[in-house]
């Protein structure tokens, strides 16, 4: 019952401000342009509400640790269209692969595989621009976001066999029976 509660209320929220809202915000397209991102972030760093944007968060870490992808995706998306921080971006990317791939397998559209790893690709590509604006990635973690892109240009330019486009963790991701 408090779970549901909790659920009306978040949308609740969500349609009273609907229309009155003055905080700037992006487009769900918007995540998937580094460009549009660099030029949101350079225009609405200061004005951006990073607090409405990380009220996202919680319930999004909380829904992985449940295995909750599709409530993660919804969550760090979210989140990244009030402030697209680097992170978050990766986040989103990575739950929405583990989300959708089962659900291709289970539907038999396994040929949208190249599809959907192209869209994590330009998500990932716009937080690596989110970061070169925003500069928050830890070395580590700009590494390994640089890995996940490497490894995705490499797999969908067919550059990369097998046993590689298992440890692409993106790529495992989306392959991953874990619903």
């Amino acid at each position: 019952m408090a779970r549901r509660l909790a659920i009306l209320m978040f949308c609740a929220s969500f349609m009273t401000g609907c229309g009155e809202s003055t905080r700037p915000a992006l487009a769900q397209p918007d995540l998937e342009s580094p460009e549009t991102i660099v030029r949101w972030l350079e225009s609405h760093r200061q004005s951006a509400d990073r607090a409405f944007a990380q009220g996202f968060l919680p319930h999004a870490h909380e829904s992985v640790k449940q295995r909750n992808w599709g409530a993660a995706a919804k969550g760090f998306g979210g989140s990244a269209l009030y402030y697209p921080a680097p992170q978050v971006l990766r986040c989103y990317a990575l739950t929405a692969l583990h989300d959708i791939g089962p659900v291709r397998t289970r539907t038999g559209e396994t040929f949208k595989e190249t599809t959907d790893l192209a869209r994590a690709l330009r998500l990932l590509d716009s937080a690596a621009a989110a970061d070169a604006v925003l500069i928050e990635l830890s070395p580590a973690d700009k590494s390994t976001l640089q890995q996940d892109r490497t490894c995705l240009q490499a797999y969908l330019g067919g550059k990369l066999d097998a046993t590689d486009a298992a440890r692409c963790t993106p790529i495992a991701a989306y392959r991953s029976t874990d619903r």
